[in-house]
């Protein structure tokens, strides 16, 4: 896959999930901000040959990768972003998770998820939080549609799309978490 490739294919799921009126509800609202989106690999090959592309030189300037759940995980921050804000679903995406194959191989090559979080508010009396967010999205995706995905690193919301697409809500971005635990 060259660069291109991967941002053709990057446009491609978010906007599909920027199609969706429910999606394009919740980003009216103004509620979350965009952290990153989520690229799974169907093999160890295929995890080097996707952080090779990824580390280049003129696509990223930062990459912090752990082992999380038996597989390596690798976080990326774009020189550019994916995406201009009219056709991401939650405004430009910087940074790309990078999911090596999982112990069961049931992972195809794709792109999976994005995640979002309760946005910063620049107006003092303005608090947007986590349960808002989820309260929101609730409202918006009835049914079981919705699930709440409890793991040992953290814990989430999922809202499952027909595609097979996910959007993933958090507490906060990846960014500060990687930080954290580096410190």
């Amino acid at each position: 896959m060259t660069t291109r490739e991967f941002e053709v294919e990057a446009y491609k799921f978010l906007a599909s999930l920027a199609a969706d009126p429910r999606v394009q509800t919740l980003r009216k609202a103004d509620l979350a901000s965009p952290d990153h989106v989520s690229y799974k690999c169907g093999s160890s090959e295929s995890f080097e040959a996707m952080r090779r592309l990824l580390e280049g030189e003129y696509v990223s300037d930062y990459v912090h990768q752990s082992c999380i759940a038996g597989r390596r995980i690798a976080y990326f921050r774009l020189h550019s972003a994916l995406c201009h804000a009219l056709h991401a679903p939650f405004g430009p995406i910087s940074f790309v998770e990078l999911a090596d194959q999982k112990p069961d191989g049931s992972q195809q090559d794709g792109f999976d998820h994005i995640e979002i979080y309760p946005r910063k508010s620049n107006k003092p009396y303005e608090v947007i939080t986590y349960q808002k967010l989820v309260s929101e999205v609730l409202g918006l995706f009835p049914g079981s549609r919705v699930h709440y995905v409890g793991q040992f690193h953290r814990t989430t919301w999922d809202v499952l799309f027909e595609n097979g697409a996910i959007l993933r809500l958090t507490q906060g971005p990846l960014i500060e978490k990687i930080k954290r635990e580096m410190q």
